[in-house]
Formats: C-alpha cells, sequence, structure tokens
C-alpha cells in the first residue's frame, strides 16, 4: 500500500499530526494517573510491593510517549492499518514486508515502554 507520495514507511512512520498529538494527550494523562496512585499510595503508608501498581498506568504513559516520539502507533502496526488524515480514519497495509516490519517495531516499542515502566515503578517502590 506504500505509494511514493504517501508518508507512510513501514516500521517506521504510520501516524500523522493529528494522532501523534493524540497519544502524547494519552502520555500526559497515564503520567498523571501514574503519580495520582503514587502520592496515594504513600498517602496510606501501604507496603513496598503494592508500588508495583503504579507500573500500570506508567506503561500508559511510556507507550503514549514512545509512540507520539517515533511517529509509530503500536495498535496500528499489529493492526495492518496507518493513518495520515487525522483521527478516526485507517488505510490498510496489504503488503507482506510492510506489515511484517510493523508488527516487529510495534513489539519493539511495546519492549521500551515495558521497561519504562518498570524503571518507573521501581522508582516508586524504592520510596517506599
Amino acid at each position: 500500500m506504500n505509494q511514493d507520495t504517501s508518508p507512510y514507511r513501514a516500521g517506521v512512520c504510520n501516524i500523522g499530526t493529528a494522532e501523534i498529538r493524540a497519544r502524547r494527550i494519552a502520555g500526559w494523562a497515564s503520567a498523571a494517573v501514574a503519580s495520582i496512585v503514587w502520592a496515594a499510595l504513600a498517602a496510606f503508608d501501604v507496603g513496598a510491593a503494592w508500588y508495583w501498581v503504579v507500573a500500570l498506568p506508567a506503561f500508559g504513559a511510556a507507550v503514549g510517549f514512545v509512540q507520539a516520539r517515533f511517529h509509530f502507533c503500536v495498535n496500528f502496526g499489529l493492526r495492518q492499518v496507518f493513518n495520515f488524515d487525522g483521527l478516526g480514519s485507517t488505510t490498510r497495509v496489504e503488503d507482506a514486508d510492510e506489515i511484517r516490519r510493523d508488527r516487529r517495531r510495534s513489539l519493539e516499542l511495546i519492549a521500551v515502554s515495558a521497561v519504562l515502566a518498570f524503571a518507573v515503578a521501581a522508582a516508586a517502590v524504592a520510596t517506599a
């Protein structure tokens, strides 16, 4: 589906400006939730093991920021689509090699996000 005039590049870029903005907003919202959860855990003086729950919203924040930074939606990469036309519309990727590259990139960005979420949660546990 990749045409020379399309900004889509398999494994490199599958979202445009509106989608990037949406992921950045989701990243900030999830970061706020992670901060609130962390503060609530501290306020209720729970055991250190409970602080690992911060990893869940931290993962949401990480995946939002990582997708925005790399202009690549992991969900779109796994679903074989891309979008540069504003929110809500997608175009199907048909080429098998492009699908493979998009899936690989999606998994890489998920892994990076998981590492970042683990690091935030580990920092939270360390403060308990």
